[in-house]
């Protein structure tokens, strides 16, 4: 089979396309946070750790996760985040965990937050925070 000129051009051209979207996106997950971003996030994740409820806790932590990934430009419900954006993550499996826990919290009716499922999720909201530089 013969390629022709155009057909080389072509894929040449979409190998350094799917570069450079490659590159954008490992150089936003490289970009600094600003003063501004710090401070919200350190004041709030200090705000919510002295939160005693567990529950509200592990939801707060949640939307907190989700907001400073919109701070970064990332659109979408936190779940589609995590979807989307999973190479952010060192271990993924304990952010989905964490939001789990926090998906079973919101929708279920009297759901009771164990030791072991607190523990996870304050794991999994660790893991996504160091892994985006937040701590």
């Amino acid at each position: 089979m013969i390629i022709g000129f155009s057909n080389i051009l072509v894929y040449a051209l979409t190998i350094v396309v799917f570069g450079v979207f490659i590159i954008g996106l490992i150089q936003n997950k490289k970009r600094k946070w600003s003063n501004a971003d710090y401070k919200f996030f350190d004041e709030n994740y200090a705000n919510i750790l002295k939160i005693e409820d567990k529950k509200l806790q592990i939801l707060e932590l949640d939307k907190l996760l989700d907001k400073m990934l919109g701070r970064r430009g990332y659109q979408g419900s936190l779940g589609g985040k995590l979807k989307k954006y999973d190479f952010l993550y060192s271990e993924i499996d304990q952010v989905w965990a964490a939001h789990k826990i926090r998906n079973n919290i919101a929708h279920q009716l009297d759901y009771k937050v164990n030791d072991k499922d607190y523990q996870t999720a304050l794991k999994g909201f660790r893991r996504a925070f160091k892994d985006l530089g937040l701590m």
